[in-house]
């Protein structure tokens, strides 16, 4: 392709909405953005009337539908659209990142075989019908996007078809925007967390993220520890009743799902990022506590090696093994010098790995590579 001509690219989504905080939607929302500004044009079909930001190059569409359920049926609303959108600007790349969408992207590449089919895959679902799904949508694939060398050696036992389609590309985080602040003092005296040193995990209450690990780790630290769970999700009861039970609740905090400055102020008065989930692929949430400037406690298991250097800027612990998380939680507690040092070392390589426009930069890369 000639790299002096802007690159069409059709992404029908579920949702890119500037509110959300879900990963998937996250990572589409950010890439499809900074792509635009580097020149691509961009083509979005929504359900009706769904939220999104006004974006250089981005043209959204909307479906006559607002509400679609279950989301698979997206794929025969959006059918119409890509060949309508197909005819008036004859785009080069399809971008699906859904199973959801897999049917009506493989029937439109059926009609249209040149076009270039590229799949984002972000966290390994199973299920006979998601696995059905997957296997004919990435083996029929141009090029599949993985976002860990992890999730590349999991799809690949799976779907050997898909070995030398793979590309592995990391999420990215808004670096300018989280960034390292001096502790707001106002939420220390909420909190009453003077003299405390302050752990602190992000998402979606639910077993998967196991934020349940965290308040049985809570009943082995020392007192003057204290743990901040920001979000919300259908395990929240659940954590309120266990951190009683234990008699860690006047030391557990739960602010609710925080946004902008509000979220932003919560990293400031935290000293370590943990984040013990079960089955994940690269977490955009751990990147928000690395560019926040926190050292971070992880499961030694899944993508989190691909993030956390052990040693450098935090430590890699064995997944549910409560020794393990105290006594690095512990070391890092009774050496601020040392938390202060991976807290550096973690908003550097942000800077130098894990930013946006690095991330659309490899993505436009990769895509144009198919032409």
């Amino acid at each position: 392709m000639d790299q002096n001509k802007s690159l069409t690219i059709c992404s029908p989504q579920l949702g890119i909405s500037p509110y959300s905080t879900l990963g998937g939607e996250v990572y589409d929302r950010e890439v499809l953005k900074r792509m635009g500004e580097l020149g691509a044009k961009i083509e979005v079909l929504l359900p009706k009337n769904r939220p999104f930001s006004r974006t250089k190059n981005v043209n959204v569409s909307f479906a006559p539908i607002k509400h679609i359920a279950p989301p698979y049926l997206y794929s025969f609303v959006m059918l119409p659209y890509l060949f309508k959108t197909y005819k008036k600007n004859h785009f080069e790349i399809l971008r699906i990142h859904s199973h959801f969408l897999a049917i009506g992207a493989l029937i439109f590449k059926l009609y249209k075989p040149n076009i270039r089919l590229v799949s984002h895959y972000h966290l390994d679902h199973e299920g006979i019908l998601v696995n059905a799904l997957n296997r004919l949508l990435l083996n029929s694939s141009d090029l599949v996007i993985a976002d860990s060398n992890f999730l590349k050696k999991r799809l690949i036992m799976k779907f050997p078809r898909t070995k030398n389609k793979i590309k592995v590309i990391h999420t990215g985080v808004d670096q300018k925007t989280i960034k390292p602040l001096k502790p707001n003092q106002d939420l220390i005296k909420k909190y009453t967390l003077k003299n405390q040193t302050v752990l602190v995990f992000l998402g979606r209450f639910i077993k998967r993220k196991n934020p349940q690990f965290l308040i049985r780790l809570m009943e082995k630290l020392p007192k003057n520890i204290s743990l901040i769970l920001i979000g919300r999700g259908p395990e929240q009861n659940n954590l309120l009743v266990e951190a009683k039970k234990r008699g860690v609740a006047d030391r557990v905090i739960f602010p609710g799902p925080l946004f902008g400055k509000v979220k932003l102020s919560h990293y400031s008065i935290s000293d370590i990022f943990v984040f013990p989930s079960q089955n994940e692929g690269f977490v955009l949430a751990v990147l928000e506590g690395m560019s926040a400037g926190l050292p971070l406690v992880l499961p030694s298991s899944g993508a989190f090696p691909e993030a956390l250097e052990n040693g450098v800027n935090g430590y890699l612990v064995k997944p549910n093994n409560l020794e393990d998380w105290s006594e690095k939680i512990i070391k890092l507690t009774k050496n601020k010098n040392l938390r202060l040092k991976m807290g550096r070392t973690s908003r550097q390589k942000v800077l130098k790995e894990f930013t946006w426009d690095i991330v659309a930069q490899k993505n436009l890369k990769a895509y144009k590579s198919l032409l």
